[in-house]
Order: C-alpha cells, then structure tokens, then sequence
C-alpha cells in the first residue's frame, strides 16, 4: 500500500486546504524546518509520507522532475481518492 504522496497544486487557497486536512488528518512529525506559510506560498509540489510522518515542500527541482517523469505528482483530488480507496 502507496504511503508517500507528491502534491502539486499551485493556487495558494487550495494549498492552505492541503495542509489544514493533512494537520486535521495525519499527526507529522517532520516539517523539514519548513513553517505552514512556506508550504502554502512555495510553488514546489508538497510531499507527505504517512508511514514516516513527513509532510514538507519538495524543494529538489532533480526530485521534481524525476518524480514527474515517473508521473507521481498527483492533484489533491486524485490524492484523496487513493485515501478514499485505502
């Protein structure tokens, strides 16, 4: 079962929705030294890794593009039905 999910959404309201749900929803431990207001304002996609507690803006433009070659940047919707599925 999928436990790391790469975010991508740029408009800055839909973002703060992404992280309010993440905080109501999964208990993180590491923000990488990252505040909420980077994340919402960042243009780089937000990666949360459940299994490990990780939620932080990916900031490696190599693991961004990687990550989008290999086609796993989702869109919030696509990422709450793959929770939906679980």
């Amino acid at each position: 079962m999928k436990t790391q999910f790469i975010i991508q959404e740029s408009n800055k309201k839909k973002r703060e929705e992404i992280i309010h749900y993440v905080f109501q929803n999964y208990n993180m431990k590491d923000f990488h030294g990252q505040s909420k207001e980077y994340m919402i304002h960042s243009s780089f996609p937000l990666v949360l890794d459940i299994k490990n507690q990780f939620f932080f803006a990916l900031e490696s433009i190599t693991c961004c593009a990687i990550a989008a070659q290999k086609h796993q940047i989702i869109s919030f919707t696509e990422f709450l039905k793959k929770c939906q599925e679980r």
